[in-house]
């Protein structure tokens, strides 16, 4: 029996830390039918787990429970939007972790890395995992390199204003309908 949610999607950014995708995220989750995984949050309670080990067990512990998250959200919910770096080794096996629950719309957000590194320097630091500057810096260039099939691409350096980012994903969904 497949564990694929019929009529779901999984509305995935990716982007480097910093580059807005929880804020967009929350702005998806807004869509009727849809709501947001709060990857940083699952990341937190992770590294609290763990001793606050930045490792890869680290790394599978994120995606094992994101994955059991989004697996648990998408019973009750037709849309769901969660954000992700891929600036990890395994992050083509996560992508098709992901797939396997539901078709995924992969939305690229892109800003520069000093953009990134002052946001991620204004943020409350206690609701996100420390990350020291050079691996801020390799995440960028690795997320960066991406070459996936990008379903949309939003440059978000100056930011876009989430209601404009909701539209545009929205005329997505609804063309693909």
């Amino acid at each position: 029996m497949s564990a694929r949610r019929v009529g779901a999607a999984i509305l995935l950014l990716v982007g480097p830390k910093g580059s807005g995708k929880t804020t967009l995220g929350r702005a998806l989750g807004e869509l009727p039918g849809a709501t947001f995984l709060d990857v940083e949050a699952v990341a937190r309670r992770e590294l609290a787990a763990r001793g606050g080990v930045l490792d890869q067990a680290y790394v599978d512990g994120v995606l094992d429970a994101t994955v059991a998250e989004a697996r648990a959200r998408l019973v009750t919910t037709r849309r769901l939007a969660l954000e992700t770096t891929g600036a990890f080794d395994g992050a083509a096996r996560y992508l098709a972790r992901l797939r396997a629950l539901a078709p995924v719309i992969l939305i690229r957000v892109r800003a520069g890395l000093e953009t990134c590194a002052r946001r991620i320097a204004a943020r409350d630091a206690s609701r996100q995992v420390a990350i020291p500057d050079d691996m801020i810096r390799a995440m960028h260039r690795r997320c960066e390199a991406l070459t996936w099939p990008w379903d949309l691409v939003i440059d978000n350096d100056p930011p876009q204003a989430p209601a404009a980012v909701v539209a545009r994903v929205s005329a997505y969904l609804e063309g693909r309908a």
